[in-house]
């Protein structure tokens, strides 16, 4: 057994990407869950991958998210989704989580039909 106090034992410390994801937990309140209301569930899942429903094949096994760190002062750009290898990408620029709800919300509800009326 190797020591972990030392410079080479602090790398067993560092948080990593799957280390973080085994202990995340999504949680979301009994009345949003499965409502296909405006902005629900579902309604973020056909934003990340363009179907509302789950299809034949499953969940996307991966989904991507990310974070837009290049943002200039004053920026209010929405968070982008890119359907074909599912991911979501966040600015990162909210002062407060009603500036991001508001961004949101916005993103989702105008973000339907890829511009198709």
């Amino acid at each position: 057994m190797e020591p972990l106090l030392t410079l080479d034992g602090a790398a067993n410390f560092l948080v990593t990407s799957d280390l973080l994801l085994d202990h995340m937990t999504i949680e979301c309140s009994p009345e949003v869950d499965g409502d296909t209301s405006k902005n629900s569930l579902s309604t973020l899942y056909k934003f990340i991958t363009g179907t509302k429903r789950v299809t034949p094949l499953g969940l996307e096994k991966n989904i991507a998210i990310k974070f837009k760190h290049e943002c200039k002062p004053g920026c209010h750009c929405r968070p982008t989704a890119a359907t074909c290898d599912p991911s979501i990408t966040f600015p990162i620029h909210f002062e407060n989580a009603k500036d991001f709800e508001v961004i949101m919300d916005s993103a989702l509800e105008e973000s339907t039909g890829f511009g198709f009326v």
